[in-house]
Order: C-alpha cells, then sequence, then structure tokens
C-alpha cells in the first residue's frame, strides 16, 4: 500500500491561507491571557488548545485528498474451451482421435500468440456438449489445455446422439467466475438439435463473456447400422434374432459384412453375414442369436466395407433368463422334492462322480447332503470353494440324521474339517471339552418382583441371585439384574464383577421389593435389542405369567419359587427345565449346566426337538420359515462370529440353521437332517425350499427389466421394476453396488427415472483387454422392497470404441455457419479468430484505493467538539 495525494481543484491556497491565519491568532491570544478564555483549569484549556489545532491539521491535510492504493496487479484470465462431441461433429473429423489431434493443433496455436504470462497465469476448462453437457476439467492451468485435448478418451465426452449447443454454452457461463476477464472457445458444427444456443449467446452478452467459434463441418454418414433391436430379455439356450436396418448413403454399390461376436468370446463368433448394398438404399439385417446362462450379457455388431477405413461397431445388452440350476450332490436328496419344477432344475450327481471338466459356473448353487468329505475328490473341493468365494456359487450342507452311528463318531460336517471347505463354513464343529477354560460370560438375572413374589419368596430370589454372582462369577464376566413386574427395572447394568461391582450387585439386590403384576415380556424385549457373547439367563419366577417368547441364543437356567413340582403346562418349561424351589432351597446343592456344564466330548446330541427361529436378531431378508416338525438330533457346533444364525436347538442353544457371507457366495448349513415328515408336509416344503435358495443370490428373477448403452467408456443403465399381479411397485430408491471375482466393489448412483419405479444410473469402471464377469448388487428400500439383496449377473465388456445408437444426429451433416457467425457477433466473440488475434480484449492494470481524507475531516470534526464542549464544560468562551 502507498499514500498518494489527489488535491482538490481551485484555489486551496486560499483555504490553508484562513486555516493558517485562524491558528496564528489563536497562538498569540496566548501571549494576551495564557489561553484563560479556553478554560478555567490549565489541564482543561490543554486540552482544548491541543484539540483545537489537531482540527486545524486535520482540515488542512484533507484539502489534500490524501488515498491508499494498492499495488496495480495483472488481470487473471480463463478460457473454456466448448467441444461438439455430437455424431456430426466426430464425423467431420473422421473419428474422436483425428478429432482431438486436429482440435489440439488448432488451440496451441491460438495460445502461442498470447502473452507467456498470460498463459502461464490463467486458467482453462473444457466442457464438452452432445445430449447433455459434461465438464472434463475445470480451472487447469491454461497452458495444459492441448495436452488434455489431445488425450480425450470416449467416457470423457457427453453422449453423442444429440446436440445441445445451448447446454454447453450454459455450463461454460457458470466457470472460471473467479477470472477477472474470460473467454469461450466454441468448436462445432452449429447443428443443433436441442435447445436455444442464440438466447444463451445473448445472457453471454450481457455478462460481457465473448464466444470466439472455431467452425466444423459435419461428414454425412455414408453406411451405417440403424435402427438395430435386440431383445432386452430372452431365454437362456432359446434362439432369438437381431434385426435392424442397413443405410447405404454411398454413390455406388458396397459389399459390406456384418459380424455377430456374442460376449466378447472369439469362440462364440458367428459366421460373417456377407451383404452387397446399393446406392442409397435400405438392406434388412435378420441374424439368429443363442444365449447361454444369466445375468446381462452382450453382442458387438461390427459392419465393415472390407477397407481398413470404416469400421461401424454397436453394443447391445441382453438380460438371459432361465430358472436357477442346483447340483445335488447326495447322500440324501430326499429334499429335491421340496423344491418343485418351476422353482429351480436340479441336477443329482453322486460325489464319486462329478467329472473333471464340470464347470461350476452353470450352477448357481451346490446341496451336499449326508455326504462325508472323503467322498469327494480333493480338487472338486478346492475348484467348488473356489466357485463360491470368486463366482457367486451357493453352498448348503446338511449333516443329515447321523443314522446308528455313536453320537461320539465324527459327523458329516465334522468330516470337512481340514478341507478347502472348512474356512467356508459358518459353524466350528469342534466340541468342547471338560477341561478347556470358559470364555467370559454375560450372565443376565431376571427376578419376578410381582405381588405374588412377596415375604419368602423374594428373599429366596435374593439369595439365589447372589449365591450365584459370589460363586460363579469373576472380574471377567458381566451381569445385568433386571427385576420385572408389568415393566421391567434394570437394578445392574453391563458390570463386571470385581469385588467392589459384587457388593454394588448385592446392595441393588437387596433392594427389590415385591408388588404389583407380574409380565416378563418387556424385560425379555430389552434383552433382545442386542447379540449377547456367551450369554446366560438365571430366570427366577414363581411361573404366574402368561407364555412368552424367551431369548433362545442365552442358555437359561430357571428356577421355580415356590413349588416342590413344577406343573408341565407352566410356561417356565418353555424357557428351561426349571428347578423347583421351596424355603428350604439350598443353592449350593444343584448343579447348573450353564456354570458347570457336562463335557461335550461327543460330535452328535441325539433327541427330537422343534427349531427354534431367532427372528429377534435378524434382517428381515434373514428371516426364514419354520416349522413345529421336529427334527431329529443335530451336531454339535459353534457358530463363527460373523455368521448368521436362523435356527437353534432349544435349551441346547445349538445352531440348526446358519448361514455365512464368503467372498462373493453364501454358505448355508442345517445341522440336522431332512426327515419324511417335512417333505410331506406343505410348510416343512415351503421352509426347506427357502432354506436353500437363501444360499442364492438371484431368487427375484422376474422382477427387474434392464436397459444398458455402452460406448466403450461409462456404461449408462436403466432399471425397472415390472409391475406385480397389475400392480407397480412402491420402491423409493435403489442402492446398486458392482462386484467383482478381482475384488472390485463400487457403488453406482442411482437416481429415478422419469417413469415410476425406475431408476437411472452410470457405472464407470475401468477396464482392460478382456471380459470380465462380475455382478450388481441391488438394494431396494420403500414399502414394496424386496428383503434380500439381488445379485445380478454382468459381464464387463473389454476396452474399445463402440459407437452410440443414431439419433437425431444421425442424419446431421455440414454446418450451420449462420448461426455460428451470430454466436460470435451476438456475445462480442469472433468467427475463425486468428491465431495473431488475441482471445482476450485488453485491461489497464487494476488497482483498488481507499481514500483517507473523508477519516481526517471526521477527526477534525471530533477535535473541533472536543475543545467546545471542554471549553464549555470548564467555564471557558465566557468574558469576565
Amino acid at each position: 500500500m502507498a499514500l498518494i495525494w489527489e488535491p482538490l481543484d481551485g484555489p486551496t491556497w486560499l483555504i490553508w491561507l484562513m486555516l493558517g491565519a485562524a491558528t496564528l491568532a489563536l497562538l498569540l491570544r496566548g501571549l494576551q491571557d495564557g489561553w484563560r478564555i479556553l478554560a478555567r483549569t490549565p489541564t482543561v484549556r490543554g486540552l482544548a488548545l491541543g484539540c483545537s489545532l489537531l482540527a486545524a491539521l486535520g482540515l488542512a491535510l484533507a484539502v489534500r485528498r490524501p488515498a491508499l492504493q494498492a499495488q496495480a496487479r495483472q488481470p487473471q484470465s480463463h478460457l473454456t474451451l466448448v467441444l461438439d462431441c455430437s455424431a456430426s461433429a466426430l464425423r467431420a473429423e473422421e473419428g474422436l482421435e483425428t478429432y482431438r489431434r486436429k482440435t489440439a493443433a488448432r488451440l496451441r496455436a491460438l495460445l502461442g500468440e498470447l502473452p507467456d504470462a498470460l498463459v502461464q497465469s490463467g486458467t482453462a476448462s473444457l466442457v464438452s456438449f452432445g445430449e447433455d453437457a459434461l465438464v472434463t476439467a475445470e480451472s487447469i492451468a491454461m497452458d495444459k489445455l492441448p495436452e488434455i485435448v489431445g488425450n480425450l478418451e470416449p467416457g470423457d465426452l457427453a453422449r453423442a446422439d444429440a446436440s445441445d449447443l445451448s447446454a454447453g454454452l450454459t455450463r461454460a457461463r457458470d466457470l472460471g467466475r473467479h477470472a477477472t476477464r474470460r473467454a469461450i472457445l466454441l468448436v462445432s458444427d452449429g447443428l443443433e438439435t436441442e435447445g436455444d444456443a442464440l438466447a444463451e449467446a445473448r445472457i453471454h452478452a450481457h455478462q460481457g463473456l465473448p464466444i470466439h467459434v472455431l467452425p466444423l463441418s459435419g461428414a454425412l454418414p455414408d453406411l451405417g447400422l440403424t435402427a438395430v433391436d435386440l431383445p432386452r430379455r430372452v431365454p437362456s439356450g432359446g434362439q432369438t434374432h437381431l434385426r435392424g436396418l442397413i443405410h447405404n448413403q454411398r454413390p455406388g454399390a458396397v459389399k459390406a459384412e456384418v459380424d455377430l461376436v456374442r460376449n466378447g468370446d472369439p469362440d462364440a463368433r458367428a459366421q460373417p453375414a456377407a451383404l452387397t448394398l446399393d446406392p442409397n438404399r435400405w438392406a434388412r439385417l435378420r441374424a439368429p442369436v443363442t444365449f447361454e446362462g444369466m445375468g446381462l450379457q452382450f453382442l458387438d455388431v461390427t459392419l465393415t466395407d472390407g477397407s481398413a477405413t470404416h469400421r461401424h461397431r454397436r453394443r447391445f445388452y441382453t438380460y438371459v433368463r432361465r430358472a436357477p440350476r442346483l447340483l445335488a450332490i447326495g447322500g440324501d436328496n430326499r429334499w429335491t422334492a421340496a423344491i418343485g419344477p418351476d422353482q429351480a432344475e436340479i441336477t443329482q450327481i453322486a460325489a464319486e462322480d462329478l467329472p473333471d471338466t464340470l464347470d461350476w459356473r452353470d450352477f448357481d448353487g451346490v446341496v451336499i447332503a449326508d455326504v462325508a468329505a472323503h467322498r469327494f475328490d480333493r480338487a472338486h473341493l478346492v475348484r467348488m470353494a473356489a466357485a463360491v468365494e470368486y463366482q457367486g456359487l451357493g453352498l448348503f450342507l446338511v449333516n443329515g440324521d447321523h443314522g446308528d452311528e455313536d453320537p461320539k463318531t465324527p459327523t458329516v460336517i465334522k468330516s470337512y474339517e481340514g478341507t478347502p471347505l472348512e474356512p467356508l463354513l459358518p459353524v466350528e464343529t469342534r466340541p468342547r471339552s471338560k477341561d478347556e477354560e470358559e470364555p467370559a460370560r454375560h450372565v443376565i438375572f431376571l427376578i419376578d418382583a410381582s405381588g405374588s413374589m412377596s415375604g419368602w419368596r423374594i428373599e429366596m430370589a435374593k439369595t439365589i441371585a447372589k449365591f450365584i454372582i459370589a460363586n460363579y462369577l469373576s472380574d471377567k464376566d458381566l451381569v445385568d439384574v433386571m427385576a420385572f413386574t408389568t415393566k421391567p427395572a434394570h437394578v445392574v447394568q453391563r458390570s463386571h464383577m470385581t469385588e467392589a461391582n459384587k457388593l454394588a450387585a448385592y446392595a441393588g439386590i437387596d433392594s427389590l421389593r415385591a408388588g404389583s403384576g407380574t409380565n416378563p415380556t418387556a424385560a425379555l424385549e430389552l434383552l433382545s435389542r442386542e447379540r449377547l457373547a456367551n450369554c446366560g439367563l438365571i430366570f427366577i419366577s414363581d411361573g404366574f405369567f402368561k407364555p412368552v417368547n424367551y431369548r433362545p441364543d442365552c442358555r437359561a437356567t430357571v428356577f421355580a419359587i415356590g413349588h416342590t413340582t413344577v406343573p408341565p403346562h407352566s410356561p417356565l418349561h418353555a424357557i428351561s427345565d426349571p428347578f423347583p424351589v421351596d424355603a428350604g432351597f439350598d443353592p449350593g446343592q444343584i448343579d447348573m449346566p450353564y456354570f458347570d456344564p457336562e463335557p461335550r466330548d461327543h460330535f452328535f446330541e441325539r433327541g427330537l426337538f422343534p427349531p427354534q427361529r431367532m427372528d429377534l436378531f435378524l434382517r428381515r431378508g434373514d428371516r426364514l420359515p419354520l416349522s413345529d416338525l421336529p427334527m431329529n438330533g443335530n451336531a454339535v457346533t459353534t457358530p463363527h462370529a460373523d455368521a448368521t444364525v436362523v435356527a437353534v436347538r432349544p435349551k441346547w442353544v445349538d445352531p440348526v440353521l446358519a448361514y455365512r457371507e464368503v467372498g462373493l457366495g453364501r454358505v448355508g448349513v442345517l445341522t440336522s437332517g431332512i426327515g419324511s415328515a417335512w417333505i410331506r408336509n406343505k410348510e416343512g416344503k415351503e421352509a426347506i425350499a427357502a432354506w436353500i435358495t437363501h444360499t442364492l443370490h438371484f431368487t427375484a428373477r422376474d422382477r427387474y427389466d434392464f436397459t444398458v448403452i455402452d460406448r466403450g467408456g461409462p456404461m449408462d443403465i436403466e432399471i425397472a421394476l415390472l409391475a406385480r399381479n397389475g400392480k407397480a411397485q412402491s420402491v423409493d430408491g435403489l442402492e446398486v453396488t458392482w462386484l467383482d471375482e478381482r475384488g472390485s466393489r463400487k457403488a453406482v448412483p442411482m437416481r429415478a427415472g422419469t417413469q415410476p419405479g425406475t431408476f437411472r444410473g452410470r457405472l464407470n469402471l475401468p477396464r482392460d483387454r478382456e471380459t470380465h464377469p462380475g455382478y450388481l448388487n441391488i438394494r431396494e428400500l420403500g414399502p414394496d422392497a424386496e428383503p434380500r439383496n439381488q445379485r445380478i449377473p454382468f459381464l464387463l465388456p473389454a476396452a474399445g470404441e463402440v459407437q452410440d445408437k443414431p439419433g437425431a444426429e444421425a442424419q446431421s451433416h455440414g454446418q450451420n455457419a449462420a448461426l455460428l457467425r451470430a454466436l460470435a457477433e451476438g456475445s462480442g466473440g469472433r468467427y475463425e479468430p486468428e491465431p495473431d488475434r488475441p482471445l482476450f480484449s485488453e485491461l489497464p492494470p487494476q488497482t483498488r484505493r481507499i481514500p483517507v481524507w473523508p477519516w481526517l475531516l471526521a477527526a477534525a470534526a471530533a477535535f473541533y467538539a472536543i475543545a467546545i464542549g471542554a471549553s464549555r464544560w470548564d467555564g471557558g468562551l465566557e468574558r469576565p
């Protein structure tokens, strides 16, 4: 900042003369009376005199109009390049490669004529437009712009099947607002098919933003695939047809070939169809195609004229549909009667008969029922495990009912220890020995404090609870104590049983008083809200309440207060086999299995039981149907920490039905067998079918309709939900994720489409020279959302240039020079700017001035007011 002076025009000397005379008169007055006219006291007199002199000085300086001036800085420039990427513009330069090379060269020539300082300090942006507008680069160094243009790929550009010039100019107008001067360089043929570019140019002119135009001349497509269609849904193994038209706009006849390649596989290439096309004529295309497998697959259609220069390649996606395919490896394949032919195609085979050439991709799931691991060739197990983890194969293992084998004989599940399948299973098969150290427990005491528990009953309940805490629990164990009447009351909450915390727990238990009604439901619901490790439930009550659903993953111990025998209809039996408790009960005289469990050194637990569901802990999509039918025994197992346990055996809390996500696949285990009673029962059959299909990641195969547009870069995808029973599905949104066997995982943002039940997104994935199988994982949101995620197989093509379908740009050619000139002239720009003429107008260096003189005037007025006020206050300015 520098101080500058800008004196007033006119006789400023007269003002200084008057100020000098007034100041001199004031000073001379001091010789007469010592300035007593100003004030009586010397201090106030000095203040009034000083402020008067300062006021005169401020007025004198203000006459010179001083100001602070910031150092001049050069204006910053911003250039926005707007590229026409419509089909007609790309044809003008014989494709993208030539287009970007020539545009980069013209840009270098224009920038080369600008001052080096301007180019080095300036910034630039790049906008492409076609059907829409896309910002490829923003606020980059200006000298880097030609390099970026020269390296553009199809995925960097806007869609080519229309030409919305106004959209490109609108996006350009919002860029570079930080700069002091801006310009737009438009490269286009002017053949707009949408929007109003002239209206946008008027806005540019109002903002002083010139549009300079480099014109192109679009070429007519002489030979191309038009109106080509492949059905969006086809059956696997069924023949369909590719239909379309080929248009020859050349003056002479053309011998052309149409080449069809399915899924990028050279071995799936059809015999090229040779065609002779008359000049300016249309030819029909009808080619048979057969797809195998399932999911979203593609067909590449290439039209050539026998030369190396003309090649029109388009890609069409279709959804290949078939029923799920299951491979039944038995053992005991009675379960197959539970799945109808409309639900799945089932192939049955013995483990010994699996061929070495088996392609696991031909199946969606494998069911191994009562087949020990030794019956498999290890190489088959290796390939099966890889197919589960990397290809999304579902696996369901059924242990069986163990037959007449001794419980200490290893089970079918146990036989897979040490095999490639063991790391995939949701359960561990090693039984716990008597000497094995018990892990930390989480013990929950539910104590009935209703009115019927008054007197010795509530005191006995306190005695039992304190005895267990004192004798069975250590500082590594967690304790919750809850009393219940009609509502629960937390007395002790998640407390480690150190000696100090035990005393606090005793005090909390002693504070309990009996009264009110009895309903443990609310207390049990509180427990159901979180998963507890090694949970034990101590339930103390007289049993006078209605039956409730107890917490099935806690090993329960029940004390029946006030009973010498417990009636068989008591609701306490639903929780566990109760210990009768009378007034003389001694808790030290009983063995509690939870704290002193018997050694489970056997592998199979015999006995009939109905499986107990675990719905309280499960997401809606993991809640599977069960039946009250009994199962005959279960393998002794422990679930892994990441397993989803759907059903357990009551009281023992052994997992009966469990699942686990492994890589791209899902593995399920039934630790019991599937008896004939389940097959004959309708509910049982439905449950079995649900258990097995739960390992499959794509079960809603008639729910979606897919539209995929691939241009060799990012793919646009539309997912439409089909109506069910004539009613549109109420789904608010889709969460879509791309998964593949390479470990890629990428979210695909989806937005609602224009039609109800449609969602659109863009899949932008790196590609190489090979086709890669992957999956679209779809999670629905809304009232009618599918409860389970659906995983649709999707083939990702190799990298390569692909043309879009013909749209409004298909027949656009030439140049709309009148529009381009009007855009340049109307905005203050130039049409075909010469390299020796600058793109930016010259601006003087910009400075910033801060006037100081108004502050001096204000200060002078303030000092003068202080002088007058001080004199008036102290008796000055008065004659004696």
